[in-house]
């Protein structure tokens, strides 16, 4: 399963082991096989939510895309499966996670323009159901147009904050 299929572990210096993966802990308490079926019954909505687009083997991405000036993006994109991008997060699904998603669409689009890239940001909505959002995949013509604008934002920001509240420009 989703979970790495846990039937005990302890949360202890390195943190609480679940399949390989790692959650917050730091002092040793052992954890027993009804606190990991707790777990991962509180799991189970996200996984279930995101079976189908977590289907393919998860992969990371190289992106590099030539912007004016010389200037290029250079980064690398993981959480991948074949050509969508799966962010779960067990906080609130707001504009953050949202316009994180869609700047790395954006990028992995300008980078790769023949590939159809989308993305699926889910979240916690109310308790045990979790919020998807999903983004389609770009045109390839549009993220070059799109991509410039952004990174102008993102030079200014590292002088003077911006006047742009994630919030509030996700409604537009």
């Amino acid at each position: 399963g989703w979970w790495g299929g846990v039937r005990g572990g302890a949360i202890g210096e390195g943190g609480w082991r679940l399949g390989g993966g790692r959650v917050w802990g730091s002092a040793p308490v052992p954890v027993g096989a009804r606190t990991v079926r707790a777990v991962r019954d509180w799991l189970r909505p996200w996984a279930d939510r995101t079976a189908a687009v977590r289907a393919q083997p998860r992969r990371t991405v190289d992106v590099v895309a030539e912007l004016a000036n010389g200037r290029q993006l250079r980064g690398t994109v993981s959480g991948l499966h074949d050509t969508m991008l799966v962010a779960v997060s067990f906080s609130k699904l707001g504009a953050a996670a949202r316009l994180k998603a869609w700047i790395t669409v954006v990028a992995l689009t300008a980078s790769s323009p023949d590939t159809p890239w989308g993305a699926a940001t889910v979240g916690r909505d109310k308790p045990g159901h979790p919020k998807w959002a999903p983004l389609t995949p770009l045109t390839a013509a549009w993220a070059p147009e799109v991509l410039p604008p952004t990174i102008h934002l993102f030079d200014r920001a590292l002088t003077t904050p911006l006047p742009l509240p994630a919030q509030l420009s996700a409604q537009f």
